[in-house]
């Protein structure tokens, strides 16, 4: 297909019906590529232009949409930050998912083109769904089920009800009688015949005559079902006191008089009544107990799935799975994974010690050791069962012993304890810094530098060696205040191909994105004062003034000459000369002091008495920690003169 190229622009009003045209302003005329069946029409005359804007809303907003893509490909010209700052706030709904479209430079007309036809396909798929959907409530009803399905149904249900109760039965430890239980069961524990579903054979029919779904006869499945209490009750209506079929009255009836007949029924109608009684109330008792026996066989389901995960945790196997003579050389990993598989095993062991205690003698601490020995034993395996099977027999009898020795192979002592919890605390330290909050970028790009250094390898996404359950990386990246920033990280890692990083990677990439607003000197500062603090070295106090610093000098020269005119000193007697005035007053930049009244200064710098550290010229310096404690102490002096001055 050929294109051509046209020039295509936005009809924005007539500003004067004279001008015939109604292009925009040439800056803003866009040239574009054109299919040549002309998908979008140019505009023409400017009557013409509005006529059509007006019938036709989709030229309209196909023109709105192109406008919107050619100000996002400017935008994104500029800067990235500024179209995803763009695209996230203003973005046109249609536009959110074609911005990789729009940062690659492609024609606006274009993708406009390809939206249009998505939306065309998506349109006629809604409509094609909903014929097919009108379709299938036009089909035809599903045919009416027969007795037969009915009387298969019921069958099936029969069979799931059976299963249900001996079910029951097995998780009962109670047999209850024929009148207490839930289903009448006979000898071959098989369903009674009064729970029987009756046959379409027998003279009674399960179904009525006709159509079942008819008005004259409303049919639900539930009209069928009795429960065990009303057919009792209706074959204890149907059954007769006097009826001749009946064993105690029926063979001798006729041989009693009045009296004996009366006395015979009274006492037949009271026992009838006893055992009515006594159904009910063995019926009444025994519900509670199917109750209780579905509580306590979940209780048992709860217990067992926890014994199951006892179980499963207790495992250790020392440095190596496998037990043979071939033993793998033992490396400081392999040192460092048992000693926290042991501190791990230790725990299961408390745990599924638990179960293996009977209740009543949990608090024995005789029993409570002898549990944990068995489940320590239990769980050994691979290279620890090879170094169980190494030691004594005693040894092996005393749990306290074999812990000792378990302890000292794999953990070495108080000193990897220290070293794990050493660790740990560095690991909460730096998780505990993943949060901006009101901190200067600054400060939370150094201190998450800081405490990421002394994480643990294992910890970290750079070291490859991780699971995915520490993201020490990516919770820095959420702490961030600024989500915009946190975006703009995340899509330059990505497109730098680093699928795990480390903060270096995030400092490095910050330091791009806020090149304006970068500072070396805070951040260094910031940095600076967290290894101070952690070295332990105190800051500084603020140097002095000099006008400050002038006058200390000059209360102190005024304290020497008074303890010298105590002693009976000459310099007491001697006044000191005066400065220069102000005509023999040197140039700017020299040195200004009386050579016979020397300052009375010690340098910070180099040491030295005579000058301070801002006049210093001797390429001598002397370390951090000696300046901090020539301060300290000149400070200490000055105090104890004080306090001397004020006795």
């Amino acid at each position: 297909m050929g294109f051509e190229s046209v020039e295509w622009g936005v009809y924005i009003g007539t500003r004067e019906e004279s001008q015939g045209w109604g292009f925009v302003e040439a800056s803003d005329t866009r040239r574009i590529t054109q299919p040549k069946h002309h998908l979008v029409t140019p505009l023409l005359h400017s009557s013409t232009t509005e006529t059509a804007t007006l019938e036709n809303p989709t030229n309209e907003r196909r023109a709105s949409l192109i406008r919107e893509i050619s100000r996002l490909q400017q935008v994104a010209a500029r800067g990235i930050t500024l179209f995803v700052q763009e695209a996230r706030t203003t973005i046109h709904p249609e536009l959110k998912l074609r911005t990789e479209d729009i940062l690659r430079g492609r024609e606006p007309l274009q993708i406009v083109s390809e939206l249009e036809a998505d939306e065309l396909e998506q349109r006629v798929e809604f409509e094609l769904a909903g014929i097919t959907k009108a379709l299938e409530n036009l089909e035809c009803r599903t045919p009416v089920p027969t007795n037969e399905d009915f009387n298969d149904l019921i069958s099936q249900l029969a069979d799931i009800r059976k299963a249900i109760t001996e079910s029951a039965r097995e998780l009962s430890p109670i047999k209850s009688s024929e009148e207490g239980s839930f289903h009448s069961l006979d000898s071959e524990d098989e369903i009674g015949e009064e729970t029987v579903i009756p046959d379409p054979s027998r003279s009674t029919k399960i179904f009525p005559e006709g159509d079942p779904w008819g008005p004259n006869h409303p049919f639900t499945p539930f009209d069928f079902w009795k429960s065990d209490e009303d057919s009792t009750r209706e074959e204890f209506e149907q059954s007769s006191t006097f009826d001749s079929d009946d064993e105690p009255l029926g063979d001798w009836i006729g041989d009693l008089d009045q009296g004996d007949y009366e006395r015979l029924q009274a006492e037949w109608n009271a026992q009838n009544t006893s055992q009515q009684s006594i159904s009910t109330q063995s019926t009444t008792e025994t519900e509670p107990e199917t109750s209780n026996v579905f509580t306590m066989s979940t209780a048992t389901d709860i217990v067992s799935r926890m014994q199951a995960k006892a179980s499963e945790d207790l495992e250790f196997f020392g440095y190596y799975e496998e037990e043979g003579e071939d033993k793998p050389a033992v490396t400081e990993e392999m040192k460092s994974m048992a000693a926290e598989d042991f501190e791990s095993y230790m725990d299961a062991v408390g745990f599924a010690a638990t179960f293996l205690m009977p209740p009543s003698n949990t608090s024995s601490p005789e029993l409570v050791e002898r549990s944990r020995k068995v489940a320590f034993e239990l769980g050994l395996k691979g290279e620890a069962r090879a170094f169980f099977a190494t030691l004594d027999a005693r040894t092996r009898r005393d749990y306290k012993a074999v812990v000792t020795k378990f302890r000292l192979r794999y953990i070495g002592g108080l000193d990897a304890l220290e070293e794990k919890s050493k660790r740990k605390e560095a690991l909460l330290k730096f998780q505990s810094s993943c949060s901006q909050g009101s901190k200067s970028l600054m400060r939370y790009l150094a201190e998450g530098m800081f405490y990421y250094e002394r994480v643990d390898p294992r910890y970290k996404w750079s070291s490859g060696t991780t699971d995915s359950e520490w993201d020490l990386e990516e919770g820095f990246v959420d702490g961030l205040t600024d989500v915009g920033l946190a975006d703009t990280l995340r899509g330059r890692l990505a497109s730098q191909g680093k699928t795990t990083f480390a903060i270096k990677d995030i400092l490095d990439n910050v330091k791009y994105l806020r090149r304006r607003a970068w500072s070396n000197e805070e951040y260094t500062r910031h940095y600076n004062q967290l290894r101070d603090s952690e070295l332990g070295i105190e800051k500084p106090k603020e140097p002095m003034d000099n006008a400050l610093l002038a006058r200390a000098i000059d209360k102190l020269a005024d304290k020497v000459e008074k303890v010298g005119s105590q002693n009976g000193s000459s310099a007491g007697s001697v006044a000191p000369p005066s400065y220069a005035s102000n005509s023999n007053r040197q140039p700017l930049g020299q040195s200004t002091y009386n050579k016979q009244w020397p300052m009375r200064g010690n340098c910070y710098s180099c040491g030295q008495v005579g000058h301070t550290s801002n006049l210093c010229t001797n390429p001598n310096k002397l370390s951090r920690e000696e300046s901090l404690k020539l301060i300290n102490r000149d400070r200490d002096l000055r105090a104890a003169r004080e306090s001397a001055q004020a006795n």
